[in-house]
């Protein structure tokens, strides 16, 4: 691990890295804002585009790496912010490859950075460069922010957007609830088979996920501290 030490004593290099890559991110997002246009009504367009992890946890990456980028990643909220990212954006990728892809008759450039390029990109940066590490107990703090997500959009997302989603991805079953492995229609078991794959897959899935994260991140930096 003696040439990740010397990496990371680069600081001011691996600040010109993060802001390069915090501004690829930035314009991947926005030209999916500006690509994005299934109606008339560009502004609710982009509301709608605000409701998908995928941006959110893009979001999220863009967030960190400016962080890092003007010196803020020795802030305490810093190592959690970051390992949040590295979470979601994960997640993102996982998701996107394991249950999206194959629905989508044509996966554009955009979609692939969005859920492969930026994902990859972050996940090497946050082992690399991160060099915040906690105790593994503590993975559980990744798993709030998807809980919440799954929450909102039973709670409001799809009682008040529902339709307009339909009527703008109408050849895409299941996207009034955002994604279509959340709409409970596309289970023959219905909500009891729905409830069984995020409570009983899922779940277990991501919180497996989570602490295996955070245990290869510690793993790390437990071995680059012994080079010290």
């Amino acid at each position: 691990m003696i040439w990740l030490i010397k990496l990371r004593h680069g600081y001011f290099y691996t600040k010109i890295i993060a802001s390069v890559l915090s501004l690829f991110t930035l314009i991947t997002i926005l030209s999916q804002f500006a690509d994005f246009s299934p109606s008339v009504n560009t502004f609710v367009d982009w509301v709608i585009l605000m409701f998908f992890f995928t941006i959110q946890s893009n979001i999220l990456v863009f967030i960190v790496l400016l962080l890092y980028a003007i010196g803020k990643k020795s802030k305490v909220y810093f190592k959690y912010l970051s390992f949040i990212a590295l979470f979601n954006i994960a997640v993102t990728a996982i998701i996107f490859h394991t249950l999206l892809a194959s629905r989508m008759t044509n996966v554009s450039y955009l979609n692939h950075a969005l859920h492969t390029i930026i994902p990859v990109i972050y996940i090497l940066f946050y082992f690399l460069f991160v060099d915040e590490k906690f105790k593994t107990r503590y993975a559980w703090i990744a798993l709030i922010y998807p809980v919440i997500y799954v929450i909102n959009v039973y709670l409001w997302k799809e009682p008040l957007f529902g339709d307009y989603l339909d009527s703008i991805y109408n050849q895409l079953p299941g996207m009034r609830y955002v994604y279509p492995f959340l709409d409970p229609a596309s289970y023959p078991g219905g909500v009891k088979e729905l409830v069984l794959f995020i409570i009983g897959i899922l779940t277990p899935l991501f919180t497996l996920l989570s602490f295996s994260l955070l245990f290869l991140k510690n793993l790390i930096e437990h071995k680059v501290i012994r080079n010290v």
